[in-house]
């Protein structure tokens, strides 16, 4: 039997619970609405995901998942900056439902659907209203970020699901902050421990809830200090045995170029990630993602209004609730974007938009709580309706804007293994420039002996690979019945800016080549290139060839000298597209003074002495300056022209020239003619 002190404050509590949010909706509408939603979110992931093949840094989740747990423990603690939890489920997933593309990517759909209905919850409860959760949810659904995410064969929709749930957890933790709630103190300390082992950058995810609960506190004039304190506490016993794993370990070691990146060019960068995934950004584009932080904005700022207004003694309590939501979801776009910010700015100049994921649940739980609380105040259904159209539109625009972008990191691996396997012979051997790859020949299952120029599982920035170490690579692998010698590229020349795995093939097949598959230029990005070398008759080896030159040129007065040079002719060299290749290998020896400023120009002529085309680059390449060679060791200055093969006429005669000059025009240019030859009838 109820009291009459506990009937009234049920009875005061309906009506404030009423007069807060008269759109409530009934029992069975709570639960269709939110059913259907994610439904709806289950069918536009299936309709998304896409059917491309793996890029690198897929295959090295890829290649992970099918191998031992010895080595994904390895591949974490002493070779990559990656924490471990995406490896070890994926391995687990993989050996339930397989390691095909579709499975792999299966995963990272389920992990986003679970985040759909994170913050479908984390919304519901942060605003107070059950459509700023559905707005939230349809927000975070329909952007760029949520679809790279559930698509990617990565850890994002992992640590968003974690993320998501895990501020649910700590929103129910903190409702009744006066006693110590163990079972969900518990599982709040297992998703949060989860999210820190799925990506490093989860931490600023911790720091935005640590402030969160700070803030908590102090409305609370320290109620709830325990339960606070017991968090960090969990933290660091669940997080301790990792660091004791990583004990002695440089994280920043050859991971990326020293710099700084500006504020503003770092938060274009989040924020265009956040609306349109990984891709390449237009003018339009960029203009559409000031546009999201104007309406980020003006959603916090109407979610804000909206508290300030509200009015009596019955709703005071409400209004705290609501004022902790919008907090939280402040400091997860802030704690995040700033914290990301410095770091490009001030410590590593390392920009990545992905890394910013923790503050793309804020984004959309900004613009939910704004638009939720419009239509609140909207007066019939119509509008109401209509609110929810013109949002739909919205995203479509979006969603039509980012489909007309370029993917800014892609590579067809799973059509370059393809034709190794249709193409290549048992005693054929493959280049792969550079040792990074080897996850995708490992995951496509390469058929053919490969060697990695240079053989780095990571990619090191402070590696660069030069003569003898190439040399030694190729040493390994090469055999004398290898006819055929095949490289595979993508974004290699970071540790090969001079080219030496396309130059080496290039000696010993004399240049007689098929390009079966993209770019083959040092500054080409985005592709997989393969190309086959074919290797006719024995030569010798390349530094007694080099040792041969009779020298041609010298900088002056004692720069760097030009020992000598070979010239390599491809004719018809692609089946896809009619194209043909000069590619020039000049080898120069480390002057006693360097001279930054000298280029060389190397130009194809005609019989008339019109130019067919150019190529001007400093003596290494642009990448590979004079102050990093090596002293007695042969540096390759190699160029590659390519053009349509229609540019030249049956049976007529052309010239390769260089000219090696000065940028300042401090010294005198010399000119030398390399090569002569026919164009093919």
């Amino acid at each position: 039997m109820f009291t009459q002190t506990g009937q009234a404050r049920i009875i005061a509590g309906m009506q404030s619970q009423n007069h807060l949010n008269h759109h409530a909706p009934n029992r069975n509408t709570a639960l269709w609405i939110p059913t259907l939603l994610l439904l709806g979110v289950f069918l536009w992931l299936g309709i998304n995901l896409p059917h491309e093949s793996l890029w690198y840094d897929e295959t090295v989740n890829a290649y992970l998942a099918k191998s031992s747990w010895s080595t994904i423990w390895d591949w974490s603690r002493t070779i990559d900056n990656q924490m471990p939890l995406h490896f070890w489920l994926l391995k687990l997933w993989v050996g339930l439902v397989g390691q095909s593309e579709f499975a792999l990517r299966l995963f990272s759909a389920f992990s986003a659907w679970l985040a759909a209905a994170g913050i479908y919850a984390l919304g519901k409860r942060l605003t107070g209203k059950m459509m700023g959760g559905v707005f939230a949810l349809i927000l975070l659904a329909g952007s760029g970020s949520f679809l790279y995410a559930a698509g990617e064969v990565r850890t994002y929709a992992l640590a968003l699901a974690l993320l998501t749930w895990s501020c649910v957890l700590l929103w129910e933790l903190w409702r009744d902050a006066g006693r110590i709630h163990w079972k969900l103190l518990a599982a709040y300390l297992v998703v949060i421990l989860l999210m820190v082992y799925s990506h490093y950058t989860a931490w600023l995810g911790v720091a935005a809830q640590g402030i969160f609960v700070g803030v908590r506190l102090l409305q609370n004039r320290g109620r709830g200090f325990k339960q606070a304190i017991l968090i960090p506490i969990g933290l660091a016993l669940g997080f301790t045995p990792w660091l004791m794993a990583l004990a002695g370990r440089d994280f920043n070691a050859g991971t990326a170029f020293y710099g700084e990146v500006s504020w503003r060019t770092a938060f274009e960068a989040y924020i265009g990630f956040a609306a349109f995934g990984q891709k390449i950004l237009d003018d339009a584009a960029r203009q559409m993602t000031w546009w999201l932080v104007a309406g980020t904005v003006l959603g916090g700022m109407i979610w804000a209004v909206a508290q300030v207004w509200k009015e009596g003694g019955s709703q005071i309590a409400a209004i705290k609730g609501w004022r902790d939501g919008l907090v939280l979801a402040v400091v997860l776009l802030i704690v995040p974007l700033a914290g990301l910010i410095f770091s490009v700015n001030q410590i590593e100049g390392k920009l990545s938009g992905r890394h910013a994921w923790v503050m793309w649940p804020a984004i959309a739980l900004l613009l939910g709580g704004g638009l939720g609380q419009i239509y609140a105040w909207l007066p019939i259904r119509v509008l109401r309706i209509s609110l929810l159209g013109v949002v739909i539109i919205g995203l479509g625009g979006l969603a039509k804007t980012d489909a007309g972008l370029q993917d800014e990191y892609s590579g067809d691996f799973r059509q370059a293994f393809a034709i190794l396997q249709r193409e290549a012979n048992p005693d054929d051997i493959l280049i792969l420039q550079d040792g990074t790859l080897f996850t995708a020949a490992e995951y496509y299952e390469s058929p053919i002996p490969y060697i990695g120029i240079p053989q780095d599982k990571i990619t090191d920035v402070n590696h660069e690979v030069q003569f003898y170490e190439a040399m030694d690579s190729l040493a390994l692998i090469l055999r004398p019945q290898t006819q055929h010698i095949w490289v595979m590229a993508w974004q290699g020349n970071t540790m090969d800016p001079t080219m030496l795995a396309f130059a080496l093939p290039e000696y010993l097949s004399d240049g007689q080549r098929r390009v079966w598959m993209g770019p083959t230029g040092p500054d080409v990005y985005g592709e997989v290139a393969l190309v086959e070398y074919q290797i006719t008759e024995v030569k010798e080896s390349l530094l007694d060839h080099i040792v041969g030159y009779p020298g041609i040129l010298k900088v002056q007065p004692d720069g760097p000298a030009l020992l000598g040079f070979d010239v390599y002719t491809s004719f018809h060299e692609r089946t896809e597209a009619d194209f043909c290749s000069v590619m020039v290998h000049s080898w120069w020896w480390r002057g006693d003074t360097d001279y930054p400023a000298t280029m060389m120009s190397v130009t194809v002529f005609d019989d008339e002495e019109k130019r067919i085309i150019q190529r001007d680059q400093p003596l290494a390449g642009y990448t590979f300056g004079q102050e990093k060679w090596t002293p007695y060791v042969p540096t390759l200055g190699r160029v590659e022209l390519q053009y349509p093969c229609d540019q030249l006429v049956s049976g007529e005669k052309y010239e390769v020239w260089l000219a090696v000059y000065d940028l300042n025009g401090e010294k005198a240019t010399q000119t030398y003619l390399l090569a002569t030859f026919n164009s093919p009838r």
